[in-house]
């Protein structure tokens, strides 16, 4: 059957459900249309397959964006197929921008649980996008009823409010109600992946987080390897979550001694994987998705959930943890054929669901032994739903890129609007220039600082230049963090960034000879920080008289004076320096 709707965009609903079974209504309102789906039957059965179809005319349209497409902004064509969304991967919502950074459109659908494929594929016969989107598409549980809406905004916008409003509109929900933010979350950590790897040893750790501590730190999230002997980088360990005595002879006793240094203490697990070195992994065989030597849990099973929750309330109850980063959450998939051997006692079908139910677990469970908990998620398990489950949300990993780290946090910030976004891991070598190094720190000014260097092999001007950095960013963190956002060149992967507050107006260039952009209402103090490759800022501020503070990348002020400035003018700000003006 199909359903013809007229909104701003003419909408076909096809399915081949019965008639009575499904119903489609569009709503218009200040230029956003919501579409919404309803599937009714009397007895519990699969939901059918709904495709929602219109066309939009390749107008003023730069590109397109959506939470895992990375350093990719180019127009797919018809055959590129369909990118998708479902509980434990990416997120239902794309934008069209334009070269000036307006929105040309915004799709998001209230369904981030269940598997959605949608598309903005150009037909290049005449210039016109074919926006697709399939609902039911994969192994949802049996239902009597299920409904979803699609909006998609039209309004001629910034592309950042359109998706902030889409953030928003799914947070409003009591379903994605994001979990709770306490000072751990949006206050610089030490990390020891990039460091350590799984060279996870006590002493050594404690050893460095003496060193950290006078820079600023609040936390450690202690990454792979406490769990096993070996550091051959496998997973093939992962299942049993117990500590390794040749890593951590005590773990309790470690944690504590983290403790005292006024630091708490997160720890790393592999949510899904079992390896073959684990006795989890005869214990739950037949309860596994996939094969070979590292398998992932099958979350349909409900002793699988409550062995990964029991696991993870031992090391709160045991140990006295603070947090945990909870990784690899989107190797849960669902298979496209069930295993032969696949043992009895699922509670549904769809993993996506059994992600939701387990993550749901996990939250209550652990906030109910420690209600300040900081939990971590790793893109692109960042959709509207994890936010119930965690906290924090880091960029993937990509050690040592200043360029992904800068796209990656910025999408994130995009995408998910109000919770704490984290950068990768930041590391680099000794023997780099301070600059350099500050400029994975500007990079990611409107992301939570994550550092994984040992600073007691680091040169003094590094550790200097760190804890100029770190302060800098405490400093302005409610504004870097929570400020009105805008990411200009989404084009160009983001050629300049701002934040604003009531009283402040942060800015960070990225592009070589770029004017910066001024905040949008008259604030008291504009930062403006030289995340380019060469020295030199030109500014196009509101005329006035301001007092002005130029830094390097160390803090070392290099001018401090006032001036009268009528439009665009040039300052000799450093690499990785800064230029505060204040009237």
């Amino acid at each position: 059957m199909e359903i013809k709707l007229k909104g701003l965009n003419e909408y076909t609903v096809a399915s081949e459900c019965a008639a009575a079974s499904l119903a489609a209504t569009v709503e218009s309102s200040g230029g956003i249309d919501c579409v919404k789906i309803v599937f009714t039957s009397e007895t519990p059965v699969k939901p059918p397959v709904v495709k929602v179809h219109w066309e939009k005319p390749h107008v003023d349209v730069q590109g397109i964006w959506h939470p895992t497409r990375h350093l990719d902004r180019t127009l797919p064509p018809v055959w590129g197929g369909y990118w998708s969304s479902d509980s434990a991967c990416g997120a239902p919502v794309a934008a069209m921008f334009s070269s000036s950074g307006k929105n040309r459109q915004t799709f998001a659908c209230s369904d981030a649980i269940n598997p959605v494929k949608f598309r903005y594929g150009l037909r290049e016969e005449n210039s016109v996008y074919l926006c697709d989107v399939k609902l039911c598409d994969g192994n949802l549980t049996p239902c009597e009823r299920y409904e979803a809406t699609i909006r998609v905004d039209m309004r001629d916008i910034r592309w950042e409010d359109s998706l902030r409003d889409v953030s928003d509109w799914w947070a409003a929900m009591p379903e994605y109600k994001p979990m709770p933010i306490f000072p751990e979350c949006v206050s610089p950590l030490y990390s020891t992946w990039y460091s350590f790897h799984q060279m996870a040893f006590g002493d050594e750790i404690e050893e460095v987080l003496r060193s950290c501590a006078p820079l600023g730190f609040s936390s450690v999230i202690v990454d792979d390897g406490w769990q096993m002997a070996d550091y051959s980088r496998t997973y093939n360990w992962c299942g049993d979550w117990e500590v390794a005595p040749e890593k951590i002879a005590d773990m309790k006793k470690h944690v504590a001694a983290v403790h005292a240094l006024g630091m708490k203490y997160f720890l790393w697990y592999s949510v899904p994987f079992v390896g073959k070195n684990a006795r989890a992994y005869n214990d739950f065989k037949g309860k596994f998705l996939g094969s070979g030597d590292v398998v992932c849990f099958d979350p349909r099973y409900p002793d699988v959930r409550e062995y990964l929750i029991s696991c993870y309330e031992r090391a709160i109850r045991e140990w006295d943890i603070d947090g945990f980063k909870l990784d690899f959450i989107d190797a849960f998939r669902q298979p496209a054929e069930e295993a032969a051997d696949a043992a009895p006692g699922k509670d549904t079908d769809s993993v996506p669901v059994a992600v939701d139910r387990l993550m749901t677990d996990v939250q209550k469970r652990l906030c109910a032994l420690k209600p300040n908990l900081c939990i971590e998620f790793r893109q692109a398990y960042v959709g509207p739903l994890m936010r119930k489950y965690a906290n924090m949300f880091r960029a993937g990993d990509c050690a040592n890129d200043t360029i992904a780290n800068r796209v990656r946090t910025i999408d994130i910030h995009l995408g998910i609007g109000g919770s704490p976004v984290h950068a990768d891991m930041l590391t680099w070598h000794p023997d780099d220039t301070p600059e350099a190094a500050a400029l994975q720190l500007i990079a990611t000014a409107f992301a939570v600082p994550q550092i994984s260097v040992r600073p007691y092999n680091l040169p003094e001007s590094h550790n200097t230049m760190l804890k100029n950095w770190l302060t800098f960013w405490k400093e302005n963190r409610d504004t870097l963090l929570f400020g009105k956002f805008r990411a200009h060149n989404p084009d160009l992967l983001y050629s300049q960034a701002s934040a604003e507050s009531d009283d402040c107006f942060i800015a960070a260039a990225y592009a070589n000879r770029s004017v910066m952009y001024d905040a949008e209402r008259d604030v008291a103090k504009r930062v403006f920080l030289n995340g380019s490759g060469e020295a030199g800022l030109a500014l196009d501020v509101k005329p006035g008289r301001y007092n002005i503070l130029i830094e390097d990348c160390l803090g070392n002020a290099l001018y401090i004076g006032e001036r009268d400035i009528d439009g665009l003018c040039g300052f000799d700000v450093p690499v990785a320096g800064r230029i505060t003006l204040t009237k």
